[in-house]
């Protein structure tokens, strides 16, 4: 029986999502193999312009994020299907939609000195980033409105809050550390693990100071309205609250763009955590 994962493109038409923009589910009886991989069409002409031609329609940088690819990282994380952007009849996949703003930005402007431009806006903002460090100070929340911005609670596969990191220790050893399999907290119906019993300790006494805004969540995605899995490693503690973002450069740009901090909160309690 076929894994749904060993379908090209999650089984989506690669000609139609290149001609028409959008995802459309093709049909086993459709069918091709190329790299390894089944892929699928809509009709029999769509099936015998890919065989004629499969890397015109197959997703650039071996299906990975292009926008990782492009900043030269051979083992970038897997593209989804649903972050997609076509450009020069190419298709792109992009590890979240951060990511593909970013790509979009930086990357696939026509021409070299837009190009440039591009870049150099990012460079700038990169720079005012850092510049501003110390100053950042992301909007008053207080009272029991708190908790309105940490939850629904991030999990991974493993169910694990904040990918098994320890939230305490952000705050008292100023480092990401894994969490103890052996030292867990229940808390907002997810498992919290943390590196001792102290930190456990503290975080159950006093969740809503230690647990992440937005539920772990990158946070300058939902500034953008975004539900983005974060990466535990980027963090920034503000104003004595811990925040969390997808990579690097959006943690820069967390700090680096005018009022990213104050739309998050703006958007985080209409936006749909489920999309």
């Amino acid at each position: 029986m076929e894994n749904e994962q060993s379908l090209g493109l999650d089984g989506y038409d690669a000609v139609a999502l290149q001609k028409s923009g959008k995802l459309i589910d093709g049909l086993a009886e459709y069918q091709s193999t190329y790299e390894d991989k089944s892929w699928r069409f809509i009709s029999a002409e769509h099936r015998d312009q890919f065989d004629n031609n499969p890397s015109t329609y197959t997703p650039q940088f071996e299906g990975r994020c292009a926008f990782a690819g492009s900043l030269g990282k051979t083992d970038g994380p897997e593209g989804q299907s649903k972050n997609f952007y076509i450009a020069k009849n190419k298709t792109f996949l992009f590890s979240n939609p951060v990511a593909k703003q970013l790509f979009k930005f930086t990357f696939a402007p026509n021409g070299k000195f837009k190009r440039a431009l591009a870049l150099l806006a990012v460079l700038l903002l990169a720079v005012a980033g850092y510049s501003t460090w110390t100053s950042f100070s992301p909007p008053r929340v207080l009272g029991e409105s708190q908790d309105a911005f940490q939850v629904p609670v991030s999990q991974n596969e493993d169910e694990l809050a904040i990918g098994g990191y320890d939230a305490v220790a952000y705050f008292t050893d100023a480092e990401a550390k894994k969490g103890d399999a052996n030292i867990a907290y229940q808390w907002q119906d997810t498992k919290w693990l943390f590196a001792s019993e102290s930190h456990r300790q503290l975080f159950a006494e006093q969740p809503l100071k230690y647990a992440p805004q937005f539920g772990g969540n990158c946070a300058f995605a939902a500034g953008l309205g975004q539900v983005v899995p974060a990466d535990p490693t980027v963090w920034s503690i503000d104003d004595d609250r811990l925040f969390l973002n997808a990579n690097p450069i959006a943690n820069v740009l967390w700090r680096a763009v005018p009022g990213s901090a104050a739309r998050a909160y703006d958007h985080w309690p209409t936006i749909d955590v489920q999309q």
